[in-house]
């Protein structure tokens, strides 16, 4: 039998076309034709005529399933052959020999990890020349010359000898293991040397010499002495050589000698598990995973940066991955995954950080073995020039430690992420790790005209630029080897970027990802090509509606159907699942809050989106924190409430095929709802609609139903004529007609749905009769002089059985006449810069030392009814100066009416007269300063919304007693002693104690999202007016004058405190961690697999599981103790 590499695949031979006593030998053995068999090791131990066993091996050591079969056959007595397919060598296997490859193996795991480890051990696959003259390759010392010597000498000598040879014909060549594996009649190599020791780049060719099974001399021309080189002169010789690397006199660099730097010819590359066919096409197995072609060794100078570009044209829709590893070494430096179907490309980039050789792997990559990979026109490319990471970016005032710690997380990104997630739990300012994450604006250009975008909003010169593609070096050489993810997103549409293409392949060149934010109206099929070929992680279409017209209306694009098809073209043509990740968002806002629910079930029913965004419209910030937005877009506060309750119930009730990613608590952008009119949604004007289920009540012990989304489910006994369910309070409009729709189908029974008023008379009823099939209806209601109606289901007598369809349900709103309230504290905003305003409960307090006049404290505008007169009582308690309490018209151009308090405690009386005025705004200001003064609301403040989650509030205290107690708002500038805040127990700490990581941004991110130059350190805090939060400009500063930076510095300070600055304060996207040693789901998923791939454990065992959860948790308690639990 003939076994192949992956145990998977076996033939047969009727009789043994070799001796079975044959010893070790190069041997053409001509393989039967494979086939995939189920059980392969039970099928083989079962064999009772089987005499013998030939294993293909198709690396360098022989696979640990192989190892392990083989010794369950030889224990059976059958014979073992191992076949080197590559060199055809043929090597009978005993007790003995097996026991050697499985030391070989255990080296090798150690070997792929660490190479560094073992520097003195060296791969054997066996060598057999064939017999005839002794023949060696002779090598210059510059490796660039190679020649034949024969001499019978050479094979008795084991110590330093005296020899001379002949005359030598060189010829010139600067591929020395492809003259070495071209004639299989070669015994070895001999090596001519000019220094006392071998230098880096000859090391690196004699691991590769010896690897192949060689015999390996030094020869030292002048002095006729030659040595065999065997694995205990590896360590000697290569601490020389390390020793000897700083002297350019005694090591020449193999790079320098070789001239221009190139690829071998796709001719003298190693075929792996594949063969050619009809000419120039590579075909490889129907394997998942096998090697289909590997280039002879490539050799790196340090310091050197190489480019890399495969070309292929699939001729099949496939998926391969290009490996960059060091020769003898199987873990990748570089590692690159290409699909799809027809000419694709892929690029990258590796900086050298020692001489060594490399060698290009191309392998399968199918998620499946379905049929084989057929590759048409493989070609290999490569430039070399300086490497763009050897600008120093270490601050001058660096000692030798820190600069050493510095270069190696300039060379490694997991060391760098290991620094990195240390300084920011020590609260490091100054850091020596460097960005992780980066985003870049290619383009200010952008076809739609969002409201809600900034550059809409604040349209300057700069939208019409576009990143300069030769300034891009300097984004990138600080970060080239650090950075894990940059992005493509900013203040543009980057589809719209003239050199789009050339931009992705050289942000993934040094072995980072790219995710992609669009719009994806302009993103042509050759771009959507490109994104499937290259190392992007995510792209996400900044959709923002579930319809042609809606998406018309919020974002000004024409083609919402070329944006569907984009993103159905890249779901539909991916090989693997989730890659990329595709993502599709939607910002909320008052022209889109009617489709949300329809954008959920549209992104995973047709678009098969991976996951979904539901994000707020983002709170508009300026110096003092945040401002109010006044514009219209801003969806009212009933409409909101009605959307977080119409998703959650979306996700319940449904299983997932996307991953939603929304959290209530993130909507604060809202508006007070009018006073002077009802809201309805989009589509919905005049209709009379059902409130939520949670506003609904059972009257009928004995009913039993259930809700989903619209749909109402009931079934009772057979029982009296009653009412089962009734709704709550509807708020409406006085004297207007409504429309109350919706749809039954009750298989058993009959019912009547009820319109009355709140007093509970009816206004008008709909009979729903008995029917199997669905039943629509509808009534008229007349309002009259009614604010508020509610829905009664009353069934007939006998048993009900059925669905009732509502249609669209609203969560109710707070009716048109409710009491005046002025906005809770979340909407105050400081007016005037220097102004100190604290809050406790109910009670503001105000201080200000400049000069009298302006406004320091102000209300959000908020509704109030026409024409009515107000009064209010608040708490005055001034302790400096004199303040003035002023009311605004709804422009906030004039005063309603303005209140002045001296020094002193009082109540003051707020009386005054809406006039016209629909909405109206209360601002503080100083007559006399210095101001210090306090104002105690009381229950003129309104309640923030539940879905916010606010806390309780405290039970109002009269006014007069309000006044009397101490109010202490100064921040504290000391740590709360033991007694006040004890740390308690390690489960208190672990699970019960206030997470202090907020963000991690400062410490792991650095954008760019305008063209200009300037970089931020996140979204929140950009953009025009927040001048102040931005951290410097990359066209103008080092790198270190912004990664290190004064206001850089001031976030990392302030971000994991309580006294935040204000784009901290607002950000929506808060405790989101990201990354290894930051995340900790991510983090602990990482270590686990480390383990389970080494050691094999496997979490779907049940005491393994126990195991699994256990670590979780502990490991969650110690090393992300005080990390947000998610």
């Amino acid at each position: 039998m003939c076994v192949d590499e992956s145990l998977e695949r076996l033939g047969s031979w009727p009789h043994a076309p070799f001796s079975l006593d044959g010893l070790c030998q190069r041997f053409a053995l001509n393989l039967p034709e494979l086939h995939r068999e189920s059980g392969l090791s039970e099928k083989l131990l079962r064999q009772n005529q089987l005499q013998g066993v030939v294993f293909l091996i198709g690396t360098v050591c022989p696979a640990r399933k192989q190892l392990g079969l083989a010794r369950k056959l030889l224990s059976q007595g059958l014979k073992i052959w191992f076949y080197w397919q590559d060199v055809q060598v043929l090597r009978p296997i005993d007790d003995g020999e097996l026991k050697s490859y499985w030391k070989q193996w255990v080296r090798a795991m150690f070997y792929y990890r660490f190479p560094d480890w073992l520097e003195t051990w060296v791969p054997f696959i066996p060598r057999i020349p064939s017999t005839g003259s002794h023949r060696y390759l002779a090598v210059v010392p510059r490796l660039c010359a190679v020649a034949e010597i024969v001499n019978d000498r050479l094979d008795s000598i084991t110590e330093i000898q005296e020899l001379h040879f002949e005359s030598v014909q060189w010829r010139l060549t600067d591929r020395i293991l492809a003259e070495l594996d071209g004639d299989s009649e070669f015994q070895g190599v001999v090596l001519f040397l000019e220094t006392e020791s071998p230098g880096s780049a000859h090391m690196a060719l004699a691991r590769a010499i010896m690897a192949r099974g060689c015999r390996l001399y030094l020869y030292w021309p002048k002095k006729s002495a030659i040595e065999l080189f065997t694995e205990t002169k590896f360590k000697k010789y290569g601490i020389l050589s390390r020793a000897f690397s700083f002297n350019s006199n005694k090591v020449i660099p193999v790079s320098s000698e070789i001239g221009e730097f190139e690829i071998p010819d796709m001719s003298e590359w190693y075929r792996g598990a594949s063969k050619w066919i009809e000419g120039d096409v590579l075909e490889s197995d129907a394997d998942k995973y096998n090697t289909i072609i590997h280039s002879p060794p490539i050799y790196l100078q340090k310091g050197k940066s190489c480019n890399f570009e495969a070309t292929m044209d699939f001729v099949n829709k496939s998926r391969v991955s290009i490996l960059l590893q060091k020769w003898g070494c199987r873990v990748p430096e570089v590692e690159r995954d290409i699909q799809g179907e027809g000419p694709l490309s892929c690029s990258f980039r590796y900086n050298a950080d020692a001489d060594h050789a490399f060698q290009i792997v191309i392998r399968n990559n199918r998620p499946d073995a379905a049929f084989a990979t057929k590759l048409r026109n493989l070609r290999v490319t490569a430039d070399i020039s300086d490497s763009l990471t050897e600008s120093p970016t270490y601050l001058p005032h660096w000692g030798g430690v820190k600069r050493w710690l510095h270069a190696r997380c300039k060379e490694s990104r997991f060391w760098n992420s290991v620094v990195s997630a240390l300084e920011m739990r020590l609260g490091r300012e100054e850091l020596l790790s460097l960005p992780q994450y980066m985003a870049l604006c290619p383009t200010g250009q952008c076809q739609a005209l969002c409201g809600f975008c900034s550059v809409t909003t604040n349209r300057t010169g700069i939208v019409k630029k576009e990143l300069p593609f030769d300034k891009l070096s300097r984004f990138l050489a600080p970060v080239s080897r650090t950075i894990q993810m940059y992005g493509l997103e900013g203040n543009g549409e980057p589809a719209l970027y003239d050199r789009f293409d050339d931009l992705v392949d050289v942000l993934t060149m040094d072995g980072a990802e790219v995710y992609l934010i669009t719009n994806g109206e302009r993103l042509t099929r050759e771009q959507v090509n490109l994104l499937l070929a290259r190392p992007v992680s995510s792209v996400n279409f900044s959709l923002n509606a579930a319809t042609a017209s809606t998406h018309a209306r919020v974002m000004k694009l024409k083609d919402f159907e070329k944006t569907v098809s984009n993103i159905k073209f890249l779901t539909h043509n991916r090989l693997q699942e989730s890659h990329p990740t595709v993502s599709v968002s939607f910002v909320v806002t008052s022209e889109n809050i009617h489709e949300v629910l329809e954008f959920l079930e549209f992104c995973e029913d047709e678009l098969l989106a991976d996951e979904v965004f539901v994000r707020p419209l983002s709170e508009l910030g300026g110096l003092q924190g945040v401002v109010e937005d006044v514009r219209e877009l801003v969806p009212y506060e009933n409409d909101v409430r009605d959307m977080i309750e119409g998703v959650e119930a979306y996700l319940s009730s449904r299983p997932r095929r996307s991953r939603v990613t929304f959290n209530a608590k993130s909507f604060r952008a809202i508006r007070p709802d009018p006073m002077d009119r009802a809201l309805y949604p989009a589509g919905y004007e005049g209709r009379l609609l059902a409130s939520r289920p949670a506003d609904w009540q059972c009257s009928d012990p004995s009913l039993k139903y259930s809700w989903n989304q619209n749909v109402l489910h009931v079934e009772r006994r057979e029982t009296s004529s009653q009412e089962l369910l009734r709704s709550g309070s509807i708020p409406v409009e006085r004297d207007c007609d409504l429309k109350f729709r919706l749809r039954w189908r009750l298989p058993k029974g009959n019912a009547r749905m009820l319109v009355v008023d709140a007093s509970g008379v009816e206004l008008g009823a709909l009979r729903l009769q008995t029917a199997s099939e669905w039943q629509e209806g509808e009534l008229s209601v007349a309002t009259g002089a009614h604010e508020y109606l509610g829905l009664r289901l009353v069934a007939d007598q006998g048993a009900l059985s059925g669905e009732i369809d509502f249609e669209r349900l609203r969560t109710p709103g707070f009716g048109v006449s409710r009491e005046f309230k002025l906005p809770y504290r979340e909407h105050w905003q400081v007016e005037s810069e220097g102004a100190q305003v604290d809050w406790e409960g109910r009670r503001s307090r105000v201080r200000w030392q400049g000069d009298p006049g302006p406004y320091l404290l102000g209300s959000y505008s908020t509704p109030c009814p026409r024409d009515t007169h107000l009064s209010y009582q608040v708490g005055v308690n001034v302790r400096q100066g004199e303040l003035c309490i002023g009311v605004l018209d709804e422009g906030s151009g004039s005063w309603i009416k303005v209140f002045s308090f001296k020094e002193g405690e009082t109540l003051g009386n707020l009386e005054f007269d809406t006039g016209t005025n629909s909405r109206l705004k209360v601002v503080l200001s100083s007559v006399k300063s210095p101001l210090d003064a306090e104002v105690d609301w009381g229950d003129l403040l309104s309640v923030p919304p539940g879905y916010l989650n606010q806390a309780k509030e405290k039970p109002s205290v009269p006014h007069t007693e309000a006044l009397k107690r101490p109010l202490e708002l100064t921040k504290l500038e000391e740590p709360q002693s033991r007694e006040e805040d004890p740390r308690g127990s390690l489960w208190d700490r672990a699970f019960k104690r206030k997470p202090e990581y907020y963000c991690q941004k400062p410490w792991t991110d650095l954008n760019n999202f305008t063209v200009d130059g300037r970089m931020d350190v996140c979204c929140i805090a950009t953009g025009p007016s927040q001048e102040r939060y931005a951290l410097g400009n990359i066209f103008d500063q080092e790198f270190q004058e912004i990664w290190n930076g004064e206001r850089m510095r001031e976030f990392r300070r302030t971000v994991n405190t309580e006294d935040k600055m204000s784009p901290c304060q607002r950000c929506p996207m808060a405790y989101s961690y990201q990354g290894k040693f930051f995340d900790p789901e991510r983090t602990f998923d990482m270590l686990w697999n480390y383990f389970y791939v080494r050691w094999g454990w496997n979490k779907d065992r049940p005491l393994t599981s126990k195991f699994y959860s256990f670590s979780r948790m502990l490991f969650n308690a110690t090393v992300f103790m005080r990390f947000k639990k998610q």
